[in-house]
């Protein structure tokens, strides 16, 4: 039979796994969301997407890049600071979160100005609502074994 500490060590071993391939399977979808937003931004702008994610400076595939930000921004709500950060380690290249503000900036400009970015944008925006709408409705199961010694009362409640 095992002792108090001995099952207090079970536990954590059990949480410490389960934590972390929940963090796992997180940054999994962060890095097939962002994949999937690169690839329609791309079609959409008409470049490269290997072109678009690098530091190719071409003006056309400079403001694709600068949609995909502002996708991001706009689908995630993150911080300037974390698309530099995830760019930085898809291209090796050095986003800075200025840079990244700016082109956020000039692009929301020319959505609201240009009436080519104006459609690409409405379009860009429809595809992303639908793919939050068919996240919504799957299901994700996740199931633990728990194996409690002889004696003891598990309250498990899920949400």
């Amino acid at each position: 039979m095992k002792s108090d500490s001995e099952i207090k060590n079970d536990w954590i071993e059990i949480e410490n796994k389960t934590i972390g391939k929940a963090l796992n399977q997180l940054r999994e979808y962060e890095r097939e969301t962002n994949n999937y937003l690169a690839h329609i931004v791309a079609a959409l702008c008409d470049v490269d997407v290997e072109k678009m994610m690098s530091g190719v400076s071409s003006t056309h595939i400079a403001q694709a890049r600068w949609l995909y930000w502002y996708a991001i921004r706009y689908m995630k709500n993150d911080t300037y600071e974390k698309i530099s950060i995830a760019m930085n380690k898809e291209s090796g290249l050095h986003f800075t979160p200025n840079g990244i503000g700016q082109s956020i900036n000039r692009i929301s400009e020319m959505i609201s100005k240009e009436p080519i970015w104006t459609k690409r944008w409405t379009i860009l925006k429809r595809i992303i609502k639908l793919r939050e709408t068919i996240s919504k409705d799957e299901q994700d199961v996740v199931t633990f074994r728990i194996i409690a010694p002889e004696g003891i009362k598990l309250n498990i409640k899920t949400e």
